[in-house]
């Protein structure tokens, strides 16, 4: 995970300036876990163990989860910045 400072460029020309936490890379495919090896039991049991991780994000999250705006960008839109420190974008 990674704090970005960027400025994006919309298909429209729209540009703002831009703070996001990076949560996955851009990729052009599904990013799965493949249980096909694993017994049905196994399967179950890590279903089982990602829902509990889940549900503690969720918890984690508490009463900010409403504060966040889960957003993608086109990568091509994208023209990064340094972040100088995390107080720089507070």
């Amino acid at each position: 995970m990674k704090l970005k400072n960027f400025t994006y460029e919309k298909d429209n020309g729209e540009i703002s300036e831009r703070t996001a936490l990076i949560i996955k890379e851009p990729q052009k495919n599904y990013l799965m876990m493949d249980l096909s090896d694993l017994s049905e039991e196994d399967q179950q049991d890590i279903f089982e163990v990602m829902e509990a991780v889940n549900l503690y994000k969720e918890e984690m999250l508490g009463g900010i989860s409403d504060l966040i705006k889960w957003r993608t960008f086109k990568p091509e839109g994208i023209t990064w910045h340094k972040l100088e420190s995390l107080s720089s974008v507070m």
